[in-house]
């Protein structure tokens, strides 16, 4: 039996004429392109079927569509001087289809319906500014919003953080790494543990903060993987590293997270994000998150969302207003935006 498919862009078919043997089946590819929106509903295609019949044997005649191909390496007139043999080039030639004779009178035709839409993604964001409560270093905040699918197709979506706010908030990073007050306990810590200081305490400070901020410098780069658990402390008498009295120096958190920062929701649907604000030193803070998403109206603009969040020593905090979080650094504190 032979196929061939009746149908013009913007469907396209594929193969679009081929043979079927007795007992076997080809899978049929429908591709459609469009430039413009566009909504089709029984969109009627059809195919014309004939009985045809070989020349050769049927046991010698191989399956054929007019999407196969042969590939040959064949050899080209130019030779490079310092090679033996000729270049060979890869030469891809369709399969010519088997000779045979058309049944009289066999021609049949099997409609086919479609319905399709071609339409550009359409969303709306529950909020554009995600502000936090003030908060302590090395404890996290979570706040939500949603984004919903107002569009006819899947909305696939994906998070990203502004290049510009990133290397502002590193800098930031690197600057206000540590407080004073967050010094003051380290020097404790290092002295409880018996600890040396064959220098001054201001260089060894600086020599302790560049560390850190080196360590968190190279933990900001998987931002947006998933996270393990931290390590826990090994109970000992004597630290060997400094780094052991700050493990999320070398495993941390970021400063700004969302989850799920990528996916696909379908039409009519909503998907809650999730962001969180893990501050590891006191200061403000701020950053812009980008939502990349296909198959949206050139003239729409990108969204973004402006996250914001401020961390205080625990004094100032309590003077501030009155708020004690809780002591466990990775409990998340609700926080509304």
């Amino acid at each position: 039996m032979r196929f061939e498919w009746d149908a013009d862009a913007p469907f396209q078919f594929s193969p679009k004429v081929g043979h079927l043997h007795p007992g076997c089946a080809k899978n049929i590819t429908v591709i459609l392109r469009s430039d413009v929106p566009v909504t089709f509903r029984r969109h009627l295609v059809k195919c014309k079927v004939t009985k045809i019949n070989f020349e050769l044997p049927r046991r010698k005649v191989l399956d054929w569509d007019d999407q196969m191909r042969t590939v040959t390496l064949k050899d080209t007139t130019w030779k490079d001087p310092a090679a033996r043999w000729p270049k060979k080039e890869k030469v891809v030639e369709p399969v010519l289809e088997p000779a045979h004779t058309v049944v009289e009178e066999s021609s049949q035709e099997a409609e086919v319906y479609l319905s399709a839409v071609v339409a550009h993604a359409q969303f709306k964001l529950s909020t554009t500014v995600v502000e936090f409560k003030d908060t302590l270093p090395f404890q996290t905040r979570t706040a939500f919003f949603r984004l919903c699918n107002t569009g006819k197709i899947a909305l696939e979506y994906s998070w990203e953080e502004a290049g510009d706010s990133e290397a502002a908030m590193r800098t930031a990073l690197e600057r206000n790494f540590l407080s004073s007050e967050t010094l003051r306990r380290c020097r404790n810590l290092l002295h409880h543990f018996g600890w040396q200081q064959d220098q001054e305490t201001q260089a060894f400070e600086l020599r302790l903060l560049q560390r850190l901020a080196k360590h968190l410098q190279d933990s900001r780069r998987q931002q947006f993987e998933e996270l393990d658990h931290p390590k826990k402390l090994r109970n000992s008498k004597r630290v060997g590293s400094a780094l052991e009295i700050f493990p999320d120096a070398i495993y941390d958190l970021p400063l700004f997270s969302i989850k799920p920062y990528h996916g696909v929701i379908t039409p009519g649907q909503k998907q809650a994000f999730q962001v969180q604000f893990s501050p590891k030193c006191a200061g403000m803070f701020q950053t812009t998150l980008l939502c990349r998403i296909s198959n949206l109206n050139p003239t729409e603009k990108m969204r973004q969302v402006t996250v914001k969040g401020r961390a205080l020593e625990q004094k100032i905090l309590g003077r501030a207003d009155g708020e004690r979080p809780g002591s466990q650094g990775s409990g998340a504190l609700e926080s509304s935006t």
